[in-house]
């Protein structure tokens, strides 16, 4: 994703002198110019990106078991990735006792 930077339009202010003459000067958004330099000083990258890591193998036949049993806690033997899960959750869900 490209990051994009708004910039305020410049806008002429005219401003009456004391000798009545109309002098144009351009608009300054402090407020944008302070927001800009927070908005970069919190994007600067401080930890070391890592590959995402892949839980290991978990026998799913053990898990499911364990789940199916009628205990109000099971743990699991490992970290698991969430969609292995809900696919053994479904599988008790609608009864399958081929898995």
């Amino acid at each position: 994703i490209k990051d994009t930077e708004i910039k305020p339009e410049a806008e002429e202010e005219e401003e009456v002198t004391r000798d009545e003459q109309p002098t144009t000067r351009k608009f300054h958004n402090h407020g944008f110019e302070a927001w800009t330099r927070a908005r970069e000083a919190w994007r600067v990258q401080t930890v070391e990106e890592r590959p995402p890591t892949l839980p290991p193998v978990v026998n799913k036949h053990q898990v499911r078991k364990g789940l199916n049993n009628v205990q109000r806690k099971f743990e699991l033997p490992t970290r698991m990735a969430l969609n292995d899960l809900v696919s053994i959750y479904v599988e008790i869900w609608e009864g399958d006792e081929d898995s």
